[in-house]
Order: C-alpha cells, then sequence, then structure tokens
C-alpha cells in the first residue's frame, strides 16, 4: 500500500507515522515536509495470526503525545 501525508499546516511540520497491527508497533516513519508538501511511500507489510486485524496507521505531529490524525484497515486474515 503507499502511505501519504501532505502538510496544510502553513509552516513546515515534523510528523512521525506509526503503524501497528493489533498491539503491535511494525513500522515508524519520521517526516518532515514544508507547507503543501507531500509525502507517498510504499509500505509493505505480512499479516499475521487469523481471524479479523486492525491495521492502524497513527500520524503524529511534532511534540504531540496523541496521534494527531488515525486511520484504520480490518483485515480477514486467513491461513
Amino acid at each position: 500500500m503507499i502511505l501519504g501525508v501532505v502538510n496544510h499546516e502553513y509552516a513546515p511540520t515534523n510528523y512521525t507515522i506509526r503503524v501497528m497491527w493489533a498491539d503491535e508497533l511494525i513500522g515508524e516513519i519520521p517526516i518532515r515536509l514544508s507547507h503543501n508538501e507531500t509525502f507517498e511511500r510504499k509500505f509493505v507489510f505480512s499479516a499475521r495470526g487469523n481471524g479479523t486485524q486492525k491495521l492502524r496507521f497513527l500520524l503524529y505531529k511534532e511534540d504531540l503525545e496523541e496521534p494527531y490524525r488515525t486511520l484504520h484497515i480490518i483485515i480477514d486474515v486467513s491461513g
């Protein structure tokens, strides 16, 4: 899949993308974007376990401790 972030903050901003599979951190990507700059990167992962699982993308902004934005995808894994 392709991860994408666009900065509409009107200032250069540091972000961190954290990718969670269930409750496990499987990826962390720090990025710095200027105003209106776009970040896109391919993210490859392998599903683990069986059953319905949640893949979560958490976007953190600069010094915030809580996620600035979140997105999740529900995946049915059968093996």
